[in-house]
């Protein structure tokens, strides 16, 4: 049983991000849906997904109304709809708030092609002021808002400090990026290392964890959750669902790719990477994703590898006896969330 399923209760979205991977639609779940997955699957967190899940209120309602003392529930959003019906909706039920947000650029438009950037952060501001915190802020690292992330570590550390906002990141999939590109990340990601003792970022905490242990990690999330989506089929990533193979092996999912470049003996970042994004690869390279890999997230990996040795050769030794708490806390923390047990 996969203790994490995504619900894309609709296909619907009022925004049309450049890198986003969904095929839009007015295709929903319904109620007779959710119940089948839910008790089929019977598992310990719920995520509402699409598409923009606030266009379907209803349904979240109606699925907290039923199964809200029986799991834990997430709902990640673009802000971009029903967002005053919302907050009356999250003051009743308290459930987990990602809000995503790329900064202040214009990496994120609506169906009309004006950016959302502001209008998500006057919602971010409208939220704090009717008392919620306590929430994510997640921001896609892209092309657009690459020179952005020291700008954006600031005002994450503020809301952090003064609201018990977390920020956080990822790298954006889909983009072809330039070597410049891969150099301003380096020059400008540093910045969330160097205040990781303050306000450390999950990103970061499990790539520092890896180096330290120089033990493999897994550095694609497909097949450790379940996504339902609206035609009442499964995928094991929430990319991978909208590519034709969306129903592949769950357990092949997360093999290391077998290319004889990505072994131990070749690969001065195997503790790193497993071979990388599995729904690029099979984009890329269709039916033989599992041995082939992109030479982009190889400079990826450069650039992490670069930053946490820089990182931790800055510290001292009361700094760096900090950061081994911190990393037993953050390990305690992940053992309590997936009860799976990490090295450290």
């Amino acid at each position: 049983m996969y203790k994490e399923i995504y619900l894309f209760l609709t296909n619907q979205c009022p925004n049309r991000c450049h890198y986003c991977y969904i095929k839009y639609n007015n295709d929903c779940l319904t109620e007779k849906d959710i119940d089948e997955c839910i008790e089929q699957n019977k598992p310990n967190r719920v995520v509402f997904f699409g598409g923009e899940p606030l266009m379907r209120l209803d349904l979240m309602e109606y699925t907290l109304e039923k199964y809200h003392d029986q799991m834990d529930f997430q709902v990640i959003t673009s802000s971009m709809a029903n967002w005053k019906e919302f907050i009356k909706f999250q003051k009743k039920w308290h459930i987990e708030l990602q809000i995503s947000w790329d900064g202040f650029k214009d990496s994120r438009v609506d169906t009309s092609g004006r950016s959302i950037a502001d209008r998500v952060l006057k919602n971010i501001n409208y939220a704090i002021s009717e008392g919620l915190d306590h929430f994510d802020i997640k921001t896609v690292i892209n092309n657009a808002n690459v020179k952005d992330i020291p700008r954006l570590n600031k005002l994450f550390h503020r809301l952090d400090k003064e609201f018990h906002i977390n920020g956080q990141y990822c790298i954006a999939r889909g983009e072809e990026h330039d070597d410049q590109w891969f150099k301003d990340l380096e020059e400008n990601l540093y910045c969330t290392f160097e205040g990781t003792l303050e306000h450390p970022y999950t990103e970061n905490l499990n790539k520092i964890m890896a180096y330290i242990n120089r033990a493999p990690m897994q550095s694609c999330a497909a097949g450790k959750e379940l996504s339902y989506l609206t035609d009442k089929t499964m995928s094991s990533c929430t990319s991978i669902a909208f590519t034709d193979q969306k129903y592949e092996d769950f357990d092949k999912i997360q093999k290391r790719c077998t290319s004889k470049d990505c072994q131990i003996e070749n690969c001065k970042y195997f503790y790193l990477c497993d071979g990388g994004c599995r729904y690029e690869r099979m984009l890329k390279f269709g039916d033989k994703w599992l041995d082939n890999y992109l030479p982009e997230t190889c400079k990826l990996m450069e650039v992490y590898d670069n930053l946490i040795t820089k990182y931790l050769a800055s510290l001292n030794h009361e700094e760096l006896e900090k950061l081994y708490k911190l990393i037993i806390r953050y390990k305690n923390w992940l053992y309590k969330v997936n009860n799976v047990d990490m090295e450290v």
